[in-house]
């Protein structure tokens, strides 16, 4: 035992000694930035089966590398991993430290927070199938993209209901599976989406703070603080990292800053009507469901949403990205996204997705929003409830290969 002790801390002296210098400092010069900019906290993230060692500059983009590891490795220090649910650990504590197994009373924690009216009858879940297309002026688009949907739910031996919205950017025809599906809930008495939002739910948060970043209600010059984590912190980087590392800290940073009705009022203003948000999530700082009734009046976590509103932010994006400074912002968060296992890996990383990934193992939540930025540009958002991680993953990915391919091979038509 003292052996394996001894040989412990001759690897961990190497490692912070040799191995993470030598990695700053080639990522320096692979990036050639000046190494400077690279002092201060680097942050460790478990991406799948790679570690990500992340750095943002003062463009408030990520300087990234990776590195192959076997997945549930402990590595000193993580930034909230979002999937690391996959590999059945959790964190401890809240935020940094080390990982333990998932207990079957956490679990249990994490499905009461589901609310008791998610729940359709299959003649709802009949009539919201038969909503796909809806309202779409090219008949042969929808029946196209119906048919590629169908035989990846076919490969991927999807169970469950899912939703699906499937938007080309260019000509502006949609097609969409429970694209607008929203449930009653008789605990509050409002209307919500279907799907859980999962981390989705910081694409709501961020698309919120920049519109009121536009307004002047708030200011990227000033410096704010949050009493929860005793932190100082400015909007631009937090905003960025927030969105492409899914930290929870930050969102519920954020929430605690604009507010629940803010961000609500804000979110029907510009469109987004059956997606709001409630409370803060975990595994956070400060959390407790005690906590999210004194804030903010609920004891939800993050927020239910449809796949067309999760569609109408990422159009807002790509259509405003050029002229407006914030959309950009938005965007280039997006592309960042340090979690690319599902919209990305179906067509091998060969375009890149401005997109944001939820996943709640309890609710058999696997979400994926994003815009594939391919020769024919299309947003595509998928969101799955009670579905296993294999198959909702598998099906997000036979969707994008798919979709990719159907929408390059119309470029021409589009004028691309």
């Amino acid at each position: 035992m003292k052996t394996r002790k001894f040989y412990s801390l001759i690897l961990k002296f190497f490692i912070l000694t040799v191995f993470y210098p030598a990695v700053l400092c080639s990522i320096g010069e692979s990036h050639n930035i000046n190494r400077d900019y690279l002092t201060g906290n680097i942050d460790f993230v478990l991406d799948e089966s790679y570690l990500v060692l992340s750095e943002l500059n003062p463009d408030c983009l990520p300087i990234t590398a990776k590195f192959p590891i076997s997945p549930g490795k402990v590595v000193d220090r993580f930034d909230i991993p979002e999937h690391i649910s996959d590999y059945n650990f959790k964190p401890l504590n809240g935020i940094l430290g080390a990982y333990e197994n998932v207990t079957e009373e956490a679990e249990k924690t994490l499905q009461q927070q589901e609310s008791p009216a998610d729940n359709l009858s299959s003649q709802e879940q009949e009539k919201e199938l038969l909503l796909c297309g809806d309202n779409n002026n090219d008949p042969q688009f929808c029946m196209d993209i119906k048919d590629i949907a169908d035989k990846a739910a076919g490969k991927s031996n999807i169970k469950n209901l899912v939703g699906v919205y499937v938007k080309e950017l260019k000509t502006g025809y949609e097609f969409g599976i429970n694209e607008n599906l929203t449930v009653f809930d008789e605990y509050d008495g409002n209307t919500d989406g279907y799907f859980r939002a999962a981390s989705v739910v910081k694409l709501q948060m961020a698309y919120v703070a920049y519109r009121l970043i536009e307004k002047g209600e708030l200011s990227v010059d000033k410096t704010y603080y949050d009493n929860v984590t005793n932190q100082e912190f400015m909007l631009l980087p937090t905003l960025h990292k927030m969105v492409s590392h899914s930290d929870n800290n930050l969102f519920n940073t954020m929430l605690r800053l604009i507010g629940r009705e803010r961000t609500n009022r804000i979110l029907e203003e510009y469109g987004i009507l059956n997606s709001p948000v409630y409370g803060e999530i975990s595994p956070a700082v400060g959390y407790s469901r005690e906590n999210n009734i004194k804030r903010h009046g609920t004891t939800k976590v993050g927020g239910k949403i449809t796949p067309k509103d999760m569609g109408k932010i990422l159009e807002d994006v790509y259509k405003e990205k050029d002229e407006n400074y914030y959309m950009e912002c938005l965007n280039r968060a997006l592309v960042a996204n340090v979690y690319n296992s599902r919209i990305p890996a179906g067509f091998d990383y060969k375009y890149p997705v401005a997109h944001k990934t939820g996943t709640a193992d309890s609710a058999g939540a696997y979400n994926d929003a994003g815009i594939i930025y391919c020769k024919n540009p299309f947003i595509l958002v998928v969101l799955t409830k009670g579905e296993s991680s294999a198959n909702a993953q598998k099906y997000i990915r036979e969707l994008a290969k798919e979709l990719t391919a159907y929408m390059d091979k119309r470029a021409s038509k589009t004028g691309q």
